[in-house]
């Protein structure tokens, strides 16, 4: 049996801006110490055997803070890339009226076959979430974590829970229902034995934010 930990990446640069920027922004100080509490929190866990993280840039800092703790040398992979946003949201007021009805617009028709511009849709998504899991599948080690991103960890979740009938309603409603908070962590399990090997543990794990016991480090001194 496989444990495999999605770790959504510390805070960003994008995620502070309220507007769509470019999406390879870095890690705010504050994203720095969320993926530090991360990072501190695995090493009281049984050790991990690989670490692979999105090629993004924020997601390629928190594997790297996580990986000075637990010395393990991360394996960038775009298959934990995040789902790409039409270029048309770049620019725009995160909650203004023009990015809202290009949202609006996408998410009323997040089906097969459906594209509005060039984001990756539906059917890009339910074919890269396959080939992520089977890729964490695959791997020899039994114990991996993956530096990733929001969205496609709920993409994810929604293949290993529906397999590849996943329907665009099904992942849709997952995208909307699985919140994921910046340093939160997922737990799945696979174990090829059973009918449905994929199984969600833990959703959005925070408990790293709280455990008094975890000292609160400099990462800049990383």
């Amino acid at each position: 049996m496989k444990t495999i930990l999605l770790v959504r990446h510390g805070e960003s640069e994008g995620n502070e801006s309220p507007v769509y920027r470019n999406p390879d922004s870095p890690l705010t100080a504050s994203g720095r110490n969320q993926s530090l509490r991360a990072a501190q929190r695995l090493m009281k866990d049984e050790p991990y055997h690989a670490l692979l993280s999105s090629t993004l840039l924020r997601a390629r800092e928190t594997a790297q803070i996580i990986g000075e703790k637990l010395g393990l040398s991360p394996i960038p992979s775009d298959l934990f890339v995040e789902r790409r946003k039409p270029s048309a949201h770049i620019g725009l007021e995160k909650i203004g009226p023009e990015m809202l009805a290009i949202s609006k617009t996408i998410h009323d028709n997040f089906r097969e076959g459906f594209r509005f511009a060039d984001e990756e849709n539906f059917d890009d998504l339910k074919d890269r979430a396959r080939r992520a899991l089977a890729c964490l599948a695959a791997m020899p080690c039994e114990r991996i974590i993956v530096a990733t991103h929001g969205v496609f960890m709920r993409c994810m979740a929604s293949h290993a829970t529906f397999g590849n009938a996943v329907s665009g309603h099904e992942m849709s409603q997952f995208m909307r229902a699985f919140r994921t908070d910046n340093g939160g962590i997922a737990t799945l399990e696979y174990d090829e034995t059973r009918d449905n090997p994929w199984l969600i543990r833990a959703w959005n794990d925070r408990a790293h934010f709280s455990d008094p016991l975890l000292l609160f480090e400099d990462p800049d001194r990383l």
